[in-house]
């Protein structure tokens, strides 16, 4: 069965933010937010974004980053603003209460929706929840983690849906 929506971790995942792994470690999320212009968007990440708009598959974000950097992400690489679960807004992964969370505000069982991400901690919630988990394989920090599958480029996410 094809699901029918994708919950994305955001760090690592939709946006290569290695520069900022500093300032995000230590919770400088101010200047974090003033050095966007050193992120971009993985190779392939506006192409599937755009896909899932063709299709009208919902996707949402679930981020152990504070919301307004998330949302400031989002904003810098032209990504919208979907439903955002942030670290204070739920338990953060790897509970999967955020990812719960994430479902209800898709309004779908987590049977029907692919998660996304590339550290432990997102496979464990993706997981716990009962939503399919993915590795995202071309992150530089993917995580060996007991993932439903890994796929090389965001497209192939497609094949999940």
């Amino acid at each position: 069965m094809g699901r029918a929506a994708v919950i994305f971790d955001l760090d690592d995942t939709l946006v290569d933010t290695q520069e900022l792994t500093g300032f995000r470690n230590r919770r400088e999320w101010k200047a974090a937010v003033k050095a966007l212009d050193r992120t971009e968007l993985f190779p392939g990440i506006q192409e599937l974004v755009g896909a899932l708009a063709t299709r009208g598959i919902p996707w949402a974000v679930v981020t152990t980053s504070v919301s307004f950097y998330a949302a400031a992400v989002l904003r810098h690489h032209g990504l919208g603003s979907p439903p955002l679960v942030a670290y204070h807004d739920s338990s953060p992964k790897p509970h999967p209460s955020c990812i719960i969370k994430a479902t209800q505000h898709l309004k779908l069982d987590p049977a029907q929706i692919v998660g996304l991400g590339d550290h432990m901690n997102d496979h464990a919630a993706y997981s716990a929840a009962g939503v399919l988990s993915i590795g995202a394989g071309w992150s530089p920090v993917l995580q060996n983690a007991a993932w439903d599958s890994v796929i090389s480029t965001p497209m192939e996410l497609l094949e999940y849906l």
